[in-house]
């Protein structure tokens, strides 16, 4: 029997054999954990992502509400994502900027509590880090000598209140002589409160004011046109990027179901069609809707007292003077002026609460008492000689639902 004995090349040649496969499992196993590691960081660093995004773009949003409401919105939102299988912790202090973003520049600005710039965008960061620890563990990489890995993301949104909700004049605004600031009228009256700077301003055509027009918040004119003293603005002039949008009265409604049964036949002309008191005259109305489409005129001494929900649906001449309507609550969502007439002139001399909606309407805003709102108009012209407008930000929450645009910028 012949028995075959390997040779010594054959033996060197099989441990050459051994040695490479070895070599080979290594590099396999490296790009094993490469491979599935690289997978799970890229997973997670997604996951994260979408925790930054979720926290800025809610923050961004409760902006409207003050700092402290956009911090606790980031972090409610981001914290509401999973990273890894771990819950994204937000540190409030380190991972929530509230700050300014600047689209010429693409650069965020961190600004202090006390900067008198108001703010419009919130930084979220969150990390998977050794520092924070919580760094992410790895499964096979470990075998080469890495047993954790650091990741850290960012995002930016910018909030965007491109008709501003408060002072709106679709065509243009004119303030001229105008002092203009903001209160919150869900916080009691406008003098039990500092004024704020959010009476803002906007339009698709030019903002004009005069040297003696002052605007204690943003004043945005549309695309191609410009603020004149943009100086005597405190907010932005940056012009706006969509055109207004809004929708016409509902006049249909109020027509076939209104109120006009409880206004004295003295008060009513024109077939009841038109509401006049005149000299010192005074109308208490009982909250609800009256629907006059010849139009209302206050004139004299004389005044219209409401003291709770109203709306006034007009159509034909609308003039307000005299004492003008006296809206007992204080509060301008009670008092609802829904304009489809060319033209209007509020002029009282005594103090108006009202949220006026007139998109067709050129609305003159001529008294010298303070008005306290807002006006959506198709063209807003502010030449009282010492007028003082003092947008109602309690108001901006409703308008605010269709015209704020947040969006991410990085």
């Amino acid at each position: 029997m012949y028995l075959h004995r390997p040779t010594p090349a054959l033996r060197r040649h099989r441990g050459a054999i051994a040695i490479l496969a070895a070599v080979c499992l290594i590099i396999v196993m490296a790009f094993l954990a490469f491979s599935v590691d690289w997978g799970y960081i890229t997973v997670t660093q997604s996951e994260l992502q979408n925790a930054a995004d979720s926290g800025a773009l809610s923050g961004a949003r409760a902006l409207l509400d003050g700092r402290e409401a956009a911090v606790a919105a980031a972090q409610l939102w981001a914290g509401k994502n999973v990273a890894a299988g771990q819950p994204v912790t937000i540190v409030t202090a380190e991972d929530v900027e509230i700050g300014r973003w600047n689209d010429q520049t693409a650069s965020f600005t961190v600004l202090s509590a006390n900067s008198a710039t108001p703010p419009n965008a919130v930084r979220v960061t969150c990390h998977r880090t050794a520092a924070r620890g919580n760094p992410l563990a790895l499964f096979f990489a470990p075998v080469i000598g890495t047993t954790t890995a650091d990741l850290t993301v960012t995002a930016i949104a910018k909030s965007e209140r491109d008709i501003c909700g408060l002072f709106v004049g679709i065509e243009s605004v004119d303030v001229q002589n105008a002092d203009v600031d903001s209160y919150r009228s869900s916080l009691g009256p406008y003098a039990a409160q500092p004024p704020q700077a959010d009476g803002d301003i906007c339009s698709d055509g030019a903002i004009t004011l005069s040297p003696q027009g002052f605007v204690q918040g943003d004043a945005r004119p549309g695309q191609g046109s410009s603020v004149s003293h943009p100086s005597q603005v405190t907010g932005s002039t940056e012009p706006r990027k969509h055109p207004i949008s809004w929708e016409p009265v509902d006049t249909l409604g109020p027509s076939q179901s209104n109120n006009n049964s409880a206004i004295p036949s003295w008060a009513l002309t024109d077939g009841g069609q038109r509401l006049i008191v005149e000299g010192t005259m005074t109308l208490n109305l009982a909250p609800g809707t009256y629907y006059l489409p010849l139009g209302m005129r206050i004139a004299g001494g004389a005044s219209v007292v409401i003291s709770g929900p109203t709306k006034f649906v007009l159509g034909g001449t609308v003039e307000v003077e005299g004492k003008g309507i006296v809206n007992l609550t204080t509060t301008p969502a009670n008092c609802r002026l829904e304009l489809v007439s060319s033209s209007a002139v509020i002029a009282g001399s005594a103090a108006m609460h009202a949220d006026i909606y007139a998109p067709t309407t050129v609305v003159n805003v001529n008294g010298n008492a303070g008005f306290y709102g807002a006006i959506f108009a198709r063209r807003i012209a502010m030449q009282g000689e010492n007028a003082r407008l003092h947008g109602d930000e309690s108001l901006r929450e409703k308008l605010d639902e269709y015209t704020t645009r947040t969006t991410l910028r990085q």
